[in-house]
């Protein structure tokens, strides 16, 4: 991807329609970079005017001594393509535009954000926005927004970037990550992005080593490409990645559309994208904040959790029992202590319960030392990969506050590296020494639980390899609409089981084969204008010899004829019916923001009912579509369920994995099949029909 620098990190700076009202937005912006302590030369820009806030005033782009990085156009939509080409014309490497009235409000609107792409791309300059509240970097002072949110002051340090589709929403989350102590290094407001995108700022984030964490929001995904890059650069530099994206509801769709005139994609898709590189999805700024604190706070402190393996030690038994909870939910494991240790937390305190969690209880605060003790000997061995304790109040009382945070503190020195959270009650100082102890201290257990499994979870993509394309050789698509037979012809091309099956031209035809198959049989009608058969009547099982495969051949011509006179009729599908088995879908979905995913679940009539699916990115190997497959509810069918065979679970990964790796070469086609028939383990799979979508 492009360099950003001279947009995100520039050494001179022009602003265009800079104000002498140092409160207006566009005197707030100039009044920020004459204020802030960037150390380039700035330059105002307006023609009705000599001087700007006590600064010399040029009457044009062209007019300054020098070309700039970075020119802030601060004027009005219809005023924006002129300065825009001046800029242009003035080899200007990069231009912020703060205008809204452009995609966001309608098809004339986007006519005119083209026009600024256009201008852009001929001068291979970067654009952020239109509609963009602007940037920062608090490494180069360069704040360039007229966002109010540096009226108390500049931010400086930190290792957090964060990139926002909405500029009031940057603001708001910037603000609370100040309240809470957390600077933020960088942050970039991209609007409606005509040209620079979210997913290119979060690839410059990811690359610069001065970031460690990158906060997101995202409205919709302009190119998902460049979004998978983003996050692959971010995984494979080790650095988590915190988001919200909105658009989780039908009203949230619509509703992003008409801010930035966004695509939001199918939210579960972004889920299956978050799921593979290991980024929190949060709900909330609170939630994206706790995260971002407790990633930030182990990677400094190199306490990044190793697995999910943890203790819990409490002095409350009912914070021990409400934390199991929230760390189950969290998928986090709880084993019990070795034996050894649980005699020695006995020997120590006779009337714990040492199983994990470990519930001290209050006898604990006699002799605080202990607690301290107990953390030493379950972090000791291999058992455990990180602890999450609960202190509460107790760490708040004045004449225990020091003991609980010394035996606390010299527990956590004997043991760098693995994951330490406390919930502790305690003023600010003594916050401070937790951390730098190696805690990541919270309030709620909740919050401190639902941060330590996010980190567990980015943690374990870390260790993840590459999206590769597959190195198979490619299967041919279908160039003509595609009939039930076409599909069929993939997918026994992908090494998936179909019946024996035969398209006939009429009823006799359709008699003779069945005679040959020895079993009862379907039939189907074929067409590629009718893709749901059974709503047109174009469906016939269980007939048992040639007669009735001719009868019902007559009768569906008949009814499907009357249901769908204009449908093309190429024949009909004779099949050998299939042994009993588990019916699932599987299906290859082409997102139109994220690209190519391969979906599992309940198949047959209750596909639909039941929205039982799991989704990867395409391709997947063999052990992820294993765990595909364990995350639905019909897992458990699958694995036989009160005296039921179980099904084939390897047949049926092999037969996931295989049509995920048409992702690469899909071009952007469609395919399901829908029943997917298990049969008993050792006997396979069978694909009972099947349907491609063409998309031109």
């Amino acid at each position: 991807m492009r360099d950003l620098t001279p947009l995100l990190r520039p050494r001179s700076i022009a602003m265009v329609g800079a104000s002498s009202d140092p409160m207006r937005g566009n005197g707030r912006t100039f009044r920020y970079l004459m204020q802030g302590g960037f150390e380039g030369a700035v330059f105002a820009v307006n023609p009705r005017r000599t001087e700007v806030q006590g600064r010399r005033c040029w009457p044009s782009i062209d007019a300054l001594p020098q070309p700039v990085d970075a020119v802030i156009i601060a004027l009005p939509a219809p005023d924006v393509a002129r300065a825009l080409r001046e800029c242009a014309a003035s080899q200007a490497r990069s231009a912020i535009v703060f205008a809204g009235g452009f995609a966001e409000t309608g098809e004339s609107g986007q006519q005119a954000q083209d026009e600024l792409a256009g201008i852009a791309r001929e001068a291979g300059m970067l654009l952020l926005g239109p509609n963009s509240l602007g940037a920062y970097d608090g490494r180069s002072r360069s704040y360039m927004t007229f966002s109010s949110m540096f009226e108390e002051g500049f931010s400086t340090g930190g290792r957090i970037g964060m990139v926002t589709q909405s500029g009031g929403w940057g603001s708001q989350a910037r603000r609370l990550a100040q309240d809470r102590g957390m600077a933020i290094v960088q942050w970039v407001s991209t609007g409606n992005e005509c040209d620079v995108d979210a997913a290119e700022v979060l690839h410059s984030m990811a690359l610069d080593p001065d970031i460690d964490v990158m906060l997101l929001y995202l409205e919709g995904i302009r190119n998902g490409d460049r979004m998978i890059q983003a996050l692959e650069a971010a995984r494979s530099r080790r650095k988590p990645v915190v988001a919200i994206k909105v658009g989780r509801t039908q009203a949230g769709q619509a509703a992003a559309a008409s801010h930035t005139a966004s695509l939001t994609g199918e939210d579960r898709v972004f889920d299956a994208v978050c799921r593979h590189f290991g980024v929190h999805r949060a709900d909330s700024i609170e939630e994206l904040l706790d995260v971002a604190y407790a990633a930030q706070h182990a990677v400094h402190h190199g306490r990044m959790p190793t697995g999910p393996s943890t203790a819990i030690l409490s002095p409350s038994g009912g914070f021990a029992v409400h934390m199991t909870d929230q760390l189950i939910r969290q998928g986090l494991a709880l084993p019990a202590p070795p034996a050894q240790v649980q005699e020695e937390i006995l020997r120590i305190m006779p009337h714990a319960i040492v199983n994990n969690p470990v519930d001290l209880t209050g006898q604990v605060l006699n002799k605080v030392d202990d607690f301290g003790h107990v953390l030493d000997l379950l972090l000791a061995g291999p058992e455990y990969d990180a602890a999450d304790i609960f202190v509460g109040m107790a760490g708040a009382a004045p004449a225990l506050r020091g003991q609980w945070l010394d035996t606390l503190s010299d527990a956590a020195g004997k043991h760098p590296g693995k994951w330490l959270g406390v919930s502790v009650l305690a003023n600010a100082d003594t916050i401070r020494r937790y951390e730098e102890a190696g805690f990541a201290v919270f309030e709620d257990t909740a919050r401190m639980v639902n941060a330590h499994g996010a980190l567990v979870r980015a943690a374990a993509a870390f260790g993840q390899p590459p999206l590769a394309p597959d190195s198979a050789a490619p299967v041919e698509w279908p160039r003509a609409p595609a009939t039930e037979a076409d599909a069929k012809a993939l997918i026994a091309a992908l090494g998936i089981s179909i019946p024996r099956e035969r398209v006939c031209r009429d009823a006799a035809e359709a008699a003779a084969f069945a005679d040959t198959l020895g079993v009862p049989a379907a039939v189907k009608v074929v067409s590629a204008d009718i893709p749901h058969k059974t709503e047109a009547g174009g469906v016939a099982l269980g007939l048992d010899d040639g007669n009735a495969v001719r009868a019902a051949v007559e009768s569906m011509s008949r009814r499907v004829g009357e249901a769908r006179p204009d449908a093309r009729i190429d024949g009909y599908l004779v099949s050998a019916m299939a042994p009993q088995g588990m019916d699932c879908m599987l299906g290859l979905r082409n997102d139109p923001a994220l690209g190519p995913v391969v979906v599992f679940g309940a198949g047959g009539v209750m596909a639909e009912w039941l929205e039982d699916i799991s989704i990867r990115l395409a391709p997947v190997s063999a052990s992820t579509a294993l765990s595909m497959i364990a995350e639905t509810r019909i897992h458990k069918l699958l694995k036989g369920w009160r005296g039921a065979p179980a099904g084939d679970l390897q047949a049926l990964a092999a037969a996931i994995a295989a049509v995920s790796r048409l992702g690469a070469a899909s071009a952007g086609h469609d395919l399901e099949i829908n029943p997917l028939r298990v049969l008993p383990e050792g006997e396979g799979v069978v694909a009972l029909d099947a349907l491609i979508t063409l998309n031109r």
